[in-house]
């Protein structure tokens, strides 16, 4: 009779410790995914950041390539003229 009613007790305290256990793995998991939730909640910020700053930059290029093509075609400044260079220190022996 008594090592049934220690046996019931052990089986007790058993289930107690796993309530416990399974208490604190719950915790655990929500903790994990609430940091998760966060550490995600930064990258996509950190990426719309990115997105919005190179769409900036191909912009702002986009639009000084269109300037400068403009620019050229229509005023004529873009041609090229031949310069001639003065060549200095020779001196002809004629």
């Amino acid at each position: 009779m008594t090592v049934k009613i220690t046996h019931e007790a052990m089986l007790k305290k058993l289930k107690k410790q796993v309530r416990e256990l399974e208490k604190k793995e719950e915790a655990a998991k929500n903790k994990l995914r609430a940091a998760l939730s966060r550490i995600r909640k930064k990258i996509e910020t950190k990426g719309k950041a990115l997105a919005s700053a190179l769409n900036k930059i191909e912009k702002k290029f986009a639009a000084e390539l269109d300037k400068n093509l403009s620019g050229k075609s229509k005023s004529g400044k873009g041609k090229r003229v031949a310069v001639k260079v003065k060549k200095r220190g020779r001196r002809s022996s004629r």
